[in-house]
């Protein structure tokens, strides 16, 4: 094997790497495919590491148990699931030595989180904790009457040379695929599940085994399930998925060449700390990424043209900033603390009141002024009313001075529409303030044209898929964007209250969206995120959380762009 397997490419966004071409595919391969095919390609290149916790190991446990449920005691609806675990160990072992590649469903050498080694016992009890309080006929709400379990399929579904084993196959023709993990709280998850289930499906009845009529997925740890829509339309769009995953996966396999596709699953991939593109946002994620494999490891390679002035934005970079390769730099880290608030503006001193003069009116110039004008007596100052109605207007001195018009009073005139936000729609001058006296909107300035393109370019990133987050993806942009300008340019971008809960401040707002900065910063944004792939139709659909961790890392590769940019005039 070469010492060198994996090359990273952070100019293209994309790993190098020579693989096999795969004989068949699973659900699993596709699934992980069409997360990212860097995880993909990590799973068939890197040996499989385990720590105290793995899910892999656990489930698998928890499935042998469930296995010896159904098919020796399917009428216990609470089984003894510890003494089913320790059974399903041996049951186990036997058959992955079967397979001649599989290995042992009790890996070694692995420590717990006290140093001390992690022994068969170990496995069992973390296996069975999850099945504890589970019962069968939480499946159904009936006792079970199995017809398969573990079902080992082998067909061609959707032009795909498709293998799979269905955990539960029922007399009735339900299908089950136990899930050791929690419920997803998003639809994407959810349908990612779903899929399986339909794969399952496909794979039963094109072998002719039976048809099936519902299909579940049961979260035994939770006690929960999530039934899947086996409609003629949902059959056709998981098929079109996975034709699309297998399709690209070959044309990849055969040029040697793979796209990364950053996520916020990235801490949990084996490529987590080499990888250029990976993005990890929040503690789970950096946690688990340090359990991943090292960056430094001699099977990794990081290719970067000296020569490319914008190297790493292919796609958004995230693991290698700065000239010590290290994830986080300074500017980074003041850039993710920015993102969690815009800091409160500094309380301004209340103006001194100005001290009462002389009311000139009462003077012999000001009252030989009026005389002359011709408006007669003295002139009383404008008293508020009470009741926020205006006066009937008084009969005017012929010829004389017009009254002065009565301040705005923030309310719609009879007859006036109203824009909703309660602000009244002006068109001023394109370098005058979006915002203007509080209540009026500009709709010639450039901060008001700026936001209008940012609902559009929002818009265009969600798709259909994500036409529900069009308004979040508009808020996670101007975050994103004043971040990266405060982050380099520290006080001279204006502070936006509210911006970081998604209400800011209008005229705050305003005041960022009027500047020059705000225009180039949102410049240096978009070409970022056009050159990740952003502002273009993806056949491969995109969930909400790797939406925002791109965009976020879009912001990341700004913030560099920016201080470059800064650097050059050594401000």
């Amino acid at each position: 094997m070469k010492d060198t397997i994996l090359e990273f490419d952070e100019t293209d966004g994309t790993v190098r790497a020579d693989v096999a071409r795969p004989r068949h595919a699973s659900f699993s391969s596709l699934d992980s495919w069409r997360s990212c095919p860097g995880r993909w390609l990590a799973g068939r290149a890197l040996p499989q590491r385990y720590e105290w916790d793995s899910p892999l190991v656990l489930g698998s446990l928890a499935h042998g148990a469930l296995q010896l449920a159904v098919t020796r005691q399917p009428d216990v609806a609470h089984p003894d699931w510890h003494a089913l675990v320790e059974a399903a160990v041996p049951m186990l072992r036997e058959e992955n030595r079967a397979t001649g590649w599989k290995p042992d469903p009790i890996p070694d050498g692995v420590a717990k989180p006290d140093g001390f080694p992690m022994m068969e016992a170990d496995w069992v009890d973390g296996a069975a904790a999850k099945l504890d309080g589970f019962r069968l006929t939480d499946v159904f709400g009936v006792p079970l009457h199995p017809a398969a379990a573990e079902q080992e399929l082998r067909e061609t579904i959707w032009g795909i040379p498709m293998t799979g084993s269905v955990d539960y196959r029922d007399a009735e023709r339900g299908v089950v695929d136990w899930k050791t993990g929690r419920k997803p709280d998003r639809d994407s998850g959810r349908m990612r599940h779903a899929d399986q289930l339909r794969v399952y499906k496909a794979l039963l009845e094109t072998a002719g085994v039976c048809e099936v009529r519902r299909a579940r997925d049961v979260y035994v740890e939770h006690r929960t399930f999530e039934t899947a829509d086996l409609s003629d339309e949902a059959m056709a769009a998981t098929g079109s998925r996975m034709a699309r995953a297998w399709d690209e996966m070959n044309r990849c396999v055969g040029v040697g060449e793979f796209p990364l596709r950053p996520s916020g699953l990235c801490g949990w991939c084996p490529l987590a700390n080499a990888c250029p593109a990976a993005t990890l946002y929040g503690a789970k994620a950096r946690a688990a990424a340090a359990r991943q494999w090292p960056a430094d490891d001699a099977r990794f390679r990081l290719a970067r043209p000296a020569t490319d002035p914008v190297a790493g934005f292919g796609l958004p970079a995230g693991t290698h900033g700065g000239n010590d390769d290290t994830r986080k730099e300074t500017g980074v880290d003041l850039f993710e603390d920015l993102l969690g608030g815009t800091p409160e503006p500094e309380p301004k001193p209340k103006p001194a009141e100005p001290e009462k003069g002389v009311d000139p009116w009462e003077t012999a110039a000001g009252k030989a002024a009026l005389e002359k004008w011709g408006v007669p007596g003295k002139a009383e100052p404008a008293q508020a009313e009470p009741t926020g109605k205006a006066e009937p207007a008084q009969a005017e001195p012929t010829g004389k001075a017009e009254p002065k018009e009565p301040e705005p009073t923030g309310k719609a005139e009879s007859g006036k529409a109203e824009p909703a936000g309660g602000k009244r729609l002006v068109f001023g001058k394109p370098f005058e303030p979006t915002v203007r006296d509080g209540d009026a909107l500009n709709a010639n300035a450039y901060g008001f044209s700026a936001s209008i393109m940012l609902s559009a370019t929002a818009a265009i990133m969600c798709g259909s898929a994500l036409a529900g987050k069009t308004r979040d993806t508009e808020l996670l942009v101007l975050r994103l964007e004043w971040a990266a300008a405060r982050t380099v340019f520290g006080a001279n971008v204006p502070d936006v209250p509210g911006l970081a809960d998604g209400d800011p401040e209008p005229e705050a707002l305003g005041r960022w969206l009027d500047s020059t900065l705000a225009r180039d910063t949102n410049r240096v944004f978009m070409r970022v995120a056009e050159r990740a792939g952003l502002m273009e139709r993806s056949d491969v659909p995109m969930g909400w959380d790797m939406l925002s961790a791109k965009l976020k890392a879009v912001g990341e590769a700004a913030v560099s762009v920016l201080r470059d940019a800064r650097t050059l005039w050594r401000a």
